[in-house]
């Protein structure tokens, strides 16, 4: 059955493609989670022209933030979480968390696609994080305080 992804979905594909996966996977997994729709004409029609606007907003963003990034470059941005004596958190700090706090101290809006992680923010302390937009590359600081 071929479907629309409307979400990422892992070891399937990415958002707005379309795909052949088996009937019982589709309508009984995706379709009802809302990760997938039927590919109907007017369905891809749709779908083809989300990704296409999807893909000019990531180019534009992209272009913002890379004139954005020495504002960003070396801004300590302060999250605080709750953690056990031994400085581990009990909830991971997330990049969505991060372009959050990112937003609320210098007003730039950094899409989490952009900041590159090896993973999410388990301990408190200083942790750098980088952010790529493009050909330009710039780094900031998140200092992660228990409460």
């Amino acid at each position: 059955m071929k479907v629309i992804l409307l979400q990422d979905v892992t070891k399937v594909g990415k958002k707005w493609e379309v795909k052949n996966v088996a009937d019982g996977f589709a309508q009984n997994s995706l379709i009802p989670r809302r990760l997938a729709e039927a590919a109907t004409a007017s369905a891809v029609t749709r779908a083809e022209a989300a990704r296409k606007f999807s893909e000019e907003n990531k180019v534009a963003s992209a272009e913002t933030l890379s004139r954005n990034l020495k504002t960003l470059e070396g801004v300590r941005v302060e999250i605080s979480a709750k953690a056990n004596e031994q400085g581990h958190l009990f909830a991971a700090i997330h990049e969505s968390e991060i372009t959050k706090a990112i937003k609320e101290k210098t007003g730039i809006v950094v899409s989490p696609e952009f900041l590159k992680s090896a993973h999410p923010i388990k301990t408190v302390g200083e942790h750098t994080i980088e952010i790529v937009a493009g050909d330009a590359k710039g780094a900031c600081t998140v200092v992660v305080t228990a409460k």
